[in-house]
């Protein structure tokens, strides 16, 4: 963003008249505008005298900051040419003052239908507009942003830091002061990109894929390689070849500590897009959030969608946003980890698809080996949604073994087919390292020793070789001649070259000066990522700019994010893991205590979002007591966000770390219950039971003791061990002897209640749910009431008894209606509309399941939505509206499908068919058979395929065709799934059919 201003016009206004002045302002503004042209950016308005440009947007290049600073430069050699030109003499001639900074804007179109205008907005530009204001005339302010990404090409002096509106700390400021003339070992060192050799196969392979993003079809492609052998290289040149114009670019990449980081990627990505920084707030995030959404996806501002809505609450619940429910009609309060999981999916699905719309995605996702299990999941997710979008993913990985996303690939072949690339990279034959060898010394005359010496040693490694290369410059063994050859400086018997790349590396860095290695061995214990203000806290060197521009300007670090706050990288994870290696384990553990101290120190407002990183650096900083602490914090946070794997890892961290501190911050029993209460949500049953057991002797409070026996005989239970369970129920109800009416005796009650009833001892589950409604009733525990209150009137319903099932399901009803809790009251919609159905009282039955069906679809719990659904066909059938059931019953399906429900979706076929025939719609009703039947195949399911049989017998007569053949069929796999009353119940169709012709 550039802002210029001009000064002077209005002591111009005193000596000439105001046309004359209008004419020489408009002269003025014209010759600035052509100067942004020149250097491609983009008028964006005229304020006053003042001219606002863009570099970036919608033009991109890859040296925008440059141009723009070039652009000022030039405005201000011009604005005194245009001086000499003007008819007065002024005392005080024309003179700018111009601003610039860099960062993320949004961008698009501002207006109404009448007037659209393309502009961008947000802290970049405020920012910008502020160094103007705040430069004298003839000065050019930079943002240290904009200073960060061309300070190698102009000269500049730094300024005091200036206290900005807005901001809580002082901006960092440069003056411009004229453009470098570059040397040749200046652009040597700005140019940082390998040369590109041996990668033809792989780029054809990667440009017919982006072609047929091009034309609209998704695409899934995976760069599978070992590290340094060149799959970041090829990436980067697929995107310098496409066209900005044509393809949006997002890219992401997972870090090795945030692998245990729930959506760490998509995290990332996100803050990006919507300019969210380290420091920002909750309120400050969500407002982003719900500013900039609408601006990426086009929307109506003020309009959003209800998708768009869901879309703002789930993305930013995984950034730390809170918005209103009751606002933006999203009860997430009220749902369950599992249905915010899946709404997290389909509203990052919705997000990208709803990007594509304006022209096709790419999305850069490098180094899926670090991924957390809940971002391979996602990405796994998306797969299923690419078909029929114009979006690629492209997936960067090592061949790494016992790592979720190894099976991405084959998911992704699943789901698109032949849209879907694996491609897979192999070592440089002799002959392309000896060519990659000349391009990077420079010279085609390279000596054959050293080409030969680097075969033997490089392996065919494109990294290795750029590094032996770089050694052969820094031991000073080559040198370039006045002619331009290379020059050997020692006999290659003498040149030593390690024989690894963690070797090299370490040689280089034992030569430095002890300051730089000991920045070096700062910023490698902080990890392969970190952040300027981390470092600059860690370190002890008082000026640390100069020694991180020093490592930059070596090659082993790179600037990789300036905005919002400047964030370098090691160049690869080798070099951070060899220089962390040199490290005696005494220095480590004192530098990863010294991070984790600063980390707290630095984001104090915002420490959830680092437990998994303080953990992890109290752990190794030998700080037992906070390490546990923190593993507990991140395995909740992870709990919280249905990332189950990523849960279990740090909870079980948690345990193995408490159970050797004499007294844990937090009682161990809190892990293990949180621990159990994941494996149980995975089906890790046996597990769940285990770490109860585990609780019991810690506690010991008599009524602790018991809800957990409480809570084993439950998972027992739902391994329909139901003896077993009711075995622990009764050690649970001796230990509550002395506590008859406690509610703790009243949950344990509602559960046996629950077991008799499944055990068909319905009087003795009856007089158990009573006796526990009582217990509620006397504490005046409502909810408690209500979940009495919906057993009673299961089991009354088992009786046949429907008048009393209805008055204890309304009577539920009414308290969870009161209490607010959405989840229940459409579970109890579900069960009236099922005894309505059953009353033979349709249009009530209807009404019920319609409202259970809005209640589920709201708080995202899609299988009850399903159901809902789909007895509401059942319903319209019944009543012979067949074509609101076939409605009803085709959304249920595609829920069903989505969902991946099998033994629902053949339930669904069955009577989504039955609608469709009764319609007459043969072919519709074929194809729902053929998918009923491909299912019931896959599962070998005798009984189904029984059934599908029958229907198709149906379908053939129905067709005018014989049914004998599938009739005959029928009979027979009834009798082998030992239904014989179905068989006979066929044989009577068979003779049916051949006694009338009709079924």
């Amino acid at each position: 963003m550039l802002f210029a201003d001009i000064s002077g016009f209005t002591a111009m206004s005193e000596k000439l008249d105001p046309e004359e002045v209008t004419d020489l302002m408009n002269g003025c503004l014209k010759m600035l505008a052509d100067i942004v042209v020149r250097y491609e950016g983009h008028v964006d308005k005229f304020i006053g005298d003042c001219i606002m440009a863009i570099f970036g947007a919608p033009i991109t290049h890859e040296n925008d900051p440059e141009l723009a600073v070039r652009a000022a430069l030039d405005m201000q050699k011009e604005i005194e040419e245009y001086n000499k030109r003007l008819p007065v003499k002024l005392e005080k001639p024309l003179s700018l003052h111009i601003g610039v900074n860099s960062g993320m804007v949004i961008a698009g179109g501002v207006g109404s239908d009448q007037k659209m205008e393309y502009t961008v907005m947000g802290d970049t530009v405020n920012l910008a507009s502020r160094l103007e204001s705040m430069a004298t005339g003839g000065e050019t302010y930079l943002s240290v942003y904009t200073y960060n990404l061309c300070r190698n090409h102009f000269e500049f002096e730094k300024l005091d830091p200036i206290k900005v509106k807005g901001k809580k700390d002082p901006v960092a400021v440069y003056k411009a002061i004229k453009a470098k003339t570059l040397t040749a070992a200046d652009r040597k060192s700005a140019n940082t990109v390998t040369p590109l050799v041996g990668r033809a196969r792989e780029l054809d392979t990667l440009r017919g894929c982006m072609d047929q993003l091009l034309a609209g079809n998704g695409q899934a492609v995976f760069l599978v390689a070992p590290p340094g052998i060149g799959k970041s290289r090829v990436q980067m040149e697929i995107k310098q070849r496409l066209s900005e114009g044509d393809v949006q670019i997002i890219e992401g990449i997972c870090r090795s500590f945030g692998r245990t980081t729930s959506y760490y990627i998509f995290s990332e990505i996100f803050q990006h897009l919507f300019n969210i920084d380290s420091e920002d707030m909750p309120e400050a995030i969500t407002e982003k959030i719900s500013s900039g959404l609408p601006l990426l996806l086009n929307l109506e501002p003020g309009a959003a969608t209800a998708e768009a809505r869901s879309a703002m609450v789930f993305i930013g619940a995984i950034l730390g946003a809170h918005f209103d429910e009751a606002e933006f009609d999203v009860p997430i309060s009220q749902m369950d980890a599992q249905e915010i999981k899946g709404a997290t999916f389909r509203a990052i699905a919705w997000f990208f698809l709803e990007m594509a719309r304006s022209k096709p995605l790419l999305l850069v996702l490098e180094d899926l080996h670090h991924a957390d299990n809940s971002s391979v999941e996602l990405i796994a997710s998306l797969f299923e949604q690419l078909r029929n979008a114009p979006i690629a993913v492209l997936a960067l990985m090592r061949p790494v073994k016992d790592h979720p996303c190894q099976k991405l690939p084959m998911i992704a072949q699943k789901a698109l087919g032949d849209s879907a690339t694996e491609i897979e990279f192999k070592s440089l034959t002799p002959t392309e390292c000896d060519e990659l060898v000349r391009k990077l010394i420079g010279s085609d005359d390279a000596p054959e020793e050293i080409l030969a010496l680097i075969r033997q040693r490089a392996d065919g490694n494109p990294m290795f070789i750029e590094e032996i290369v770089q050694s052969l410059w820094d031991e000073e063994v080559i040198e370039r001649a006045s002619d331009g050859a290379i020059r050997l400086l020692k006999e290659p018997d003498q040149v030593a070259i390690p024989s690894s790349i963690q070797g090299m590396i370490i040689a280089r860095i034992d030569k430095l000066q002890s300051d730089l290695k000991e920045t070096l061995h700062a910023a490698a214990v902080i990890g392969p990522v970190f952040k300027h203000a981390l470092i600059q806290r860690v370190s002890a060197a008082p000026d640390i700019e100069d020694k991180l521009n020093q490592v930059v300007d070596m090659g082993l670090i790179f600037e990789s994010k300036s905005f919002p706050e400047i964030e370098y990288s090691f160049r690869n994870i080798m070099i951070q893991e060899a220089i962390y290696g040199t490290l005696l384990h005494k220095k480590q553990k004192e530098l990863h205590a010294v991070v984790a101290q600063q980390i707290e120190d630095l984001f104090e407002n915002r420490l959830e979002d680092h437990y998994e990183v303080l953990a992890e650096h109290y752990q190794l900083a030998d700080e037992p007591a906070k390490a546990y602490d923190y593993a507990l914090k991140s395995g909740l946070k992870a709990k919280e966000a249905f990332a189950n794997a990523d849960a279990q890892n740090y909870l079980e961290m948690a345990i193995d770390i408490g159970i050797n501190l004499p007294e844990p911050p937090t009682p161990l029993a809190t892990v293990y219950a949180a621990l159990a209460d994941v494996q149980e949500l995975g089906g890790a049953l046996d597990n769940a039971i285990a770490a109860r057991r585990k609780i019991l002797p810690l506690l010991t409070e008599v009524e602790a003791q018991a809800d957990i026996l409480r809570q084993i005989g439950r998972t027992e239970e739902k391994q329909c061990a139901r003896e077993q369970a009711m075995a622990t129920y009764e050690e649970a109800r001796k230990l509550l002897a002395d506590a008859p009416e406690s509610m703790s005796m009243g949950n344990l009650l509602v559960n046996i209640s629950w077991v008799l009833g499944r055990l068909k001892r319905t009087d003795e589950a009856i007089a158990t749910a009573e006796q526990a409604m009582a217990i509620f009733e006397k504490q005046g525990h409502k909810e408690g009431v209500a979940l009495a209150c919906n057993n009673l009137g299961v089991f009354h319903e088992f009786q046949g008894d429907l008048d009393t099932a209805l008055d204890y399901n309304q009577k539920s009803l009414s308290i969870f209606s009161g209490l607010g809790d959405r989840r229940q009251t459409g579970n109890l919609y579900l069960s009236l509309g099922f005894l309505y159905a059953k009353r033979q009282q349709g249009d009530i039955a209807l009404d019920f399941f319609e409202k259970s069906h809005q209640i589920m679809t709201r708080i995202g719990n899609r299988p009850g939505a399903a159901t809902a659904l789909m007895n509401k066909g059942k319903c319209y059938a019944q009543q012979e509206r067949f074509e609101e059931a076939e409605d009803a019953l085709s959304q249920a399906l595609k829920l069903h499908r989505e969902l991946n429900l099998r033994g629902r979706i053949i339930a669904n076929c069955w009577l989504l068919f039955d609608a469709q025939l009764a319609r007459g719609k043969t072919k519709p009703a074929r194809d729902t058979l053929e998918l009923a039947r491909s299912l019931a195949s896959a599962q070998e399911d005798t009984l189904d395929l029984a059934k599908t049989a029958r229907a198709e017998a149906r379908l053939l007569a129905r067709e005018g065709k014989q049914p004998q053949q599938k009739l005959n069929a029928a009979i027979k796999l009834f009798l082998e799934a030992g239904r014989e009353k179905d068989a006979d119940a066929v044989r009577q169709d068979l003779a049916r059919y051949e006694e009338s012709g009709k079924l």
